[in-house]
């Protein structure tokens, strides 16, 4: 369970004075009734920091998170394959938009959604092609 969802389906305090279509029960209902999961999810992303500092297995496992939200947007790499200059201007504008990140309103964490989405598109061009091993 996501955070945003635990949030959405935890309680509210007694304490707290809300109004009954925030607190009522019922079917599809649950927890806070304040913000739907996606609006959850927007508030948590501005009030905690992205975590700085993970191990590789981390990376790794948002790499291939950001691997199959590309097969789910863009189909599987055998149902649209690419040549590796293709690849690699793939890459290029993903570099540009990491760049207009950094510099934009969003700064390093757009950047860095950026560059996940980078070493997504890698791993999907090596997919097809492979890759020789570093000697």
């Amino acid at each position: 369970m996501t955070l945003a969802e635990r949030f959405c389906s935890t309680p509210l305090p007694e304490s707290v004075c809300a109004d009954l279509c925030a607190t009522k029960q019922g079917p599809g209902r649950s927890g806070t009734n304040l913000l739907t999961i996606e609006e959850a999810k927007e508030v948590l992303e501005r009030i905690l920091p992205f975590n700085r500092e993970m191990g590789r297995d981390d990376v790794y496992t948002l790499i291939d998170g950001e691997r199959d939200h590309q097969d789910a947007k863009w189909g599987e790499i055998e149902d649209h394959p690419h040549e590796v200059g293709s690849w690699i201007l793939i890459l290029e504008k993903l570099v540009q938009d990491a760049r207009l990140a950094w510099v934009g309103k969003t700064g390093d964490k757009g950047a860095l959604a950026e560059v996940r989405k980078i070493a997504a598109v890698a791993v999907a061009c090596m997919e097809e092609h492979g890759a020789p091993r570093r000697q």
